[in-house]
């Protein structure tokens, strides 16, 4: 059996985070999708804090910032993708351009995050002792 987000169409009320089908369309297993994405990574930062000290051995910190640094080098990949498809014919001629700058400026942010935060993994390395 093949698994999608969304089998069918939610009746009732939507929750906050659920898309609105009939406004979103076919854009809503993307929304839904990122909303996904969220909570999770909402649940991963709330554990983090559970975990407490076990999360400080320095393979398991290694891990985790790479895969958050892949992780905004993929969101810099989303923002680049979405500002390509907006539609400019909603959005003030006058203006276009302010709107794909500020687009830019998002990715490279998310970028230099990457940087810095490899730049950081590289210094614990650098600076980590192996137990005797």
């Amino acid at each position: 059996m093949e698994k999608q987000l969304w089998p069918t169409v939610p009746s009732g009320y939507l929750e906050p985070g659920v898309p609105d089908f009939p406004r979103w369309g076919e854009a809503a297993p993307l929304l839904a999708l990122s909303e996904r994405l969220h909570s999770e990574m909402c649940a991963l930062a709330s554990e983090i804090d559970d975990f407490g000290t076990r999360v400080s051995d320095p393979e398991v910190v290694n891990h985790l910032v790479i895969r958050l640094a892949g992780t905004g080098l993929s969101i810099a990949e989303i923002l680049h993708s979405v500002s390509g498809k907006l539609d400019r014919s909603l959005i003030d001629l006058d203006h276009w351009l302010e709107v794909l700058e500020a687009f830019d400026d998002a990715q490279r942010a998310f970028r230099d995050a990457c940087g810095a935060a490899q730049a950081a993994i590289e210094v614990m390395r650098n600076h980590t002792q192996m137990p005797r």
